[in-house]
């Protein structure tokens, strides 16, 4: 099987294939991107071993090999490391921003605080948000051509690791904010404005992790 594959791609390249397009084509029928990689990579002067493909009805046992990123991998871990912080610098901008109006200090001192203030996360999220939405449509492209990357192995980590973090962060802050308000205190009642206000940051935090959990929930169960 394995010498067949590298003899079409020998071939392949002779007839002036591009190698992007005889990957779609091995990866139509039913070669991994990893495996595609490692076969790549097995025709090149450093060799590196390719795993047994899977036949259908054999159970594939592991293989112990280096685990290494193929190139889509690589964008997909990069597209996750930006939505992290694009959406926890985001976040803390709305934040500073309410403390900054509801407690009047914009009455008070000059814009000047306010930026110090804003400034990193501000300059973080005009980084790694646009960063993030130009990796998630051109990846969202090639998996609406190829579908056979959404089992890829940094995707598939990426996606369960953001879950994971978007629900405990949205766990955290909605039971800290139910036991601000039911626990007792020696110290005096907070006005008002107290609550409301933290009520907004809770709404806050609920929205971005609750899109970002959402998001990718939904869009795990169509795939499976």
């Amino acid at each position: 099987m394995q010498e067949d594959t590298k003899n079409y791609i020998k071939q392949m390249r002779k007839e002036g294939v591009s190698d992007s397009a005889i990957k779609k084509t091995l990866a139509a029928n039913d070669w991994q991107p990893d495996e595609i990689d490692i076969l790549f990579a097995s025709l090149s002067a450093r060799s590196v071993p390719l795993p047994p493909h899977k036949q259908k009805n054999e159970t594939v046992k592991p293989v112990a090999v280096v685990q290494q990123y193929s190139t889509l991998g690589m964008e997909y871990s990069i597209m996750f490391i930006s939505l992290f912080f694009g959406a926890v610098s985001f976040g803390a901008v709305l934040h500073i921003l309410l403390d900054y109006y509801s407690s009047g200090d914009y009455l008070r001192t000059q814009a000047e605080s306010l930026v110090s203030s804003v400034g990193l996360p501000a300059v973080t999220a005009l980084v790694t948000v646009p960063l993030f939405a130009i990796l998630f449509l051109r990846l969202r492209r090639i998996e609406k051509t190829t579908p056979n990357v959404l089992n890829d192995a940094s995707r598939r980590h990426g996606v369960q690791l953001t879950l994971i973090v978007a629900f405990i962060a949205g766990i955290i802050n909605l039971v800290a904010y139910l036991y601000q308000l039911i626990a007792p205190s020696t110290d005096v009642i907070q006005p008002y404005n107290y609550q409301l206000t933290q009520f907004i940051h809770l709404l806050i935090t609920l929205a971005i992790c609750g899109s970002v959990f959402s998001y990718y929930w939904i869009d795990e169960h169509k795939q499976h």
